[in-house]
């Protein structure tokens, strides 16, 4: 017997994963792989990697949703977000590539491109010298600014040398 999820259920409505969890538990469990000695506590982690560079590669963008499907893909929602939650996803890919030299290369170059998308996409120059934090949806348009010491704006970054 199928058990069915309630409507609306999960962050996001419809029950979606969240890339930090799938982060977190991969890193926790590549990291409790390499404490125990045990390698068959990395197999679930080396999959769900591959996973998340497969969705990356369908998205078309290294930003992703606050929630996916767990079938990959973005949810409908498709809402990206430096908010809570949202940057906990790229803490865990730069913590991979600085834990793991055999997840370097990948971990870091997906980082590396979703820096680039963030400053791109998601950071707004606006009057005063400020900057804004902003959010933005899977099909590209950008969104509200981010709540939070974000929204009040930022010093503007010195340009890149």
């Amino acid at each position: 017997c199928r058990r069915r999820s309630p409507r609306g259920a999960g962050m996001h409505g419809g029950g979606g994963v969240n890339p930090a969890e799938v982060g977190t538990l991969s890193l926790e469990f590549h990291s409790l792989a390499r404490a125990t000695k045990r390698p068959e506590f990395d197999a679930g982690p080396d999959d769900v990697r591959r996973r998340m560079a497969a969705t990356v590669t369908l998205l078309n963008s290294s930003l992703v949703p606050l929630s996916l499907k767990s079938s990959g893909g973005a949810h409908p929602t498709g809402r990206v977000s430096l908010g809570a939650m949202g940057d906990s996803y790229y803490e865990y890919l730069a913590k991979t590539a600085i834990l793991d030299p055999r997840l370097r290369p990948t971990a870091g170059a997906m980082f590396k491109a979703a820096l680039l998308e963030i400053e791109q996409q998601l950071l707004v120059p606006r009057e005063h010298g400020r900057t804004f934090l902003a959010e933005a949806s899977m099909n590209g348009r950008r969104g509200r600014p981010a709540g939070g010491a974000s929204a009040a704006g930022a010093p503007r970054a010195p340009p890149h040398k």
